[in-house]
């Protein structure tokens, strides 16, 4: 009896020797779910949550994944790149970046060259590869007697001018006047900021009927048009100075008078330019005023007409 005891205490002891030789790493990997993470300290795995959390431009998209990180506006570059928006206030077609003037639509890259004073084509350069001089107007372009062949020396151009009267000794604002000018609200030019250069108002009937022989015709064709030239009256409706009265081309249901009175000329504006108040005209108050060539001045650049202008 004791003899068996002693055999199955031995058998016991013998087993349990067996089972701790057995892998315990691996009972313990058949008992894990497969889904388990890894604890192993000696790993090192980055936190990328932890590097991305930054928003500089506070546009609620982390720093890591904004290509514009310190513009607000945007999230990646774009056409102009990051702090300049894409946008094109002038609706020339050119984005702000690319245009030279982004408030101008006649200033944009490929853009013709005129003669204007502006850099319409913007290459840094204004008004070249142009004959401004053939124009002459200041603001490049002629309303009147619009055919340079048949007319090189006397152009008719609209505009306005804040400066008033005739008699002014030479162009106020840089010839940056005309309805197309850079100042076409006229203000601070007089008119012969109208004019190109090499070009003055015309001075006399005389001047005008030298370059346009054949009269007035070209010149406008709408009503309620005028283009002055210098010479005005002293009082009896002649061009024989004084400042009485303002003469010139033009279309004034009121004044049209006979060509014995100013050489070629076929208008004239008289009783403080009341027939052409509507036009932006403004040459003094009263219909017995006989100060119209001093007090003359035009607000609107866009009707209404303006100046004949004579080449040098």
């Amino acid at each position: 009896m004791t003899r068996l005891l002693l055999l199955v205490g031995a058998l016991s002891l013998g087993c349990a020797i067996d089972r701790s030789g057995l892998n315990v790493e691996n009972d313990a990997s058949r008992d894990a779910s497969p889904d388990t993470p890894s604890t192993d300290v000696g790993t090192d795995v980055p936190d990328e949550d932890a590097s991305c959390t930054g928003d500089r431009d506070g546009d609620l998209v982390v720093d890591c994944l904004d290509g514009c990180p310190d513009d607000a506006l945007k999230i990646e570059p774009m056409v102009c790149g990051c702090g300049v928006p894409d946008e094109d206030s002038d609706d020339d077609g050119s984005l702000v970046c690319n245009d030279c003037d982004d408030t101008d639509p006649s200033q944009f890259p490929g853009n013709p060259e005129v003669c204007d004073g502006r850099d319409n084509d913007c290459n840094e350069s204004v008004d070249d590869g142009v004959d401004c001089a053939e124009a002459g107007c200041a603001d490049g372009s002629r309303e009147g007697f619009a055919d340079t062949e048949r007319y090189p020396g006397i152009a008719a151009c609209s505009g306005a001018w804040s400066i008033p009267g005739l008699a002014v000794g030479g162009p106020a604002c840089g010839r940056q006047a005309g309805n197309d000018g850079l100042q076409a609200d006229g203000s601070g030019c007089n008119v012969e900021d109208l004019c190109a250069v090499d070009w003055h108002v015309c001075a006399s009937p005389a001047e005008v009927g030298s370059l346009a022989p054949d009269g007035c015709g070209a010149a406008t064709s709408s009503p309620n048009t005028f283009y002055l030239q210098r010479t005005s009256s002293a009082g009896r409706g002649v061009c024989d100075g004084g400042n009485d009265d303002i003469f010139g081309c033009g279309m004034i249901a009121t004044s049209t008078m006979p060509q014995e009175m100013c050489g070629l000329l076929n208008a004239r504006a008289c009783c403080s330019c009341r027939d052409l108040r509507d036009q932006g005209w403004a040459c003094g108050t009263g219909s017995g005023n006989s100060n119209e060539a001093a007090e003359v001045t035009k607000t609107d650049p866009r009707q209404g007409g303006g100046v004949l202008c004579c080449h040098d």
